[in-house]
């Protein structure tokens, strides 16, 4: 990785149960957790559920 990314402090962020995200490749990992709710990842052709306690983990 370049010296010039931006890693560095964790960025937390909230999603309503409806949000706007737009299919997209993730460069890095990623990791989520769902403190209430429900919902569903759409990974390629597979659909994961998930649910408030769930964590999830995603590489490159």
């Amino acid at each position: 990785m370049d010296d010039e990314f931006p890693v560095g402090v964790p960025d937390f962020n909230t999603r309503d149960e409806h949000p706007d995200i737009g299919p997209h490749i993730h460069d890095l990992l990623e990791i989520g957790y769902c403190f209430d709710g429900s919902g569903l990842f759409l990974i390629g052709d597979k659909i994961f559920t998930f649910k408030g306690g769930d964590a999830v983990v995603i590489n490159t």
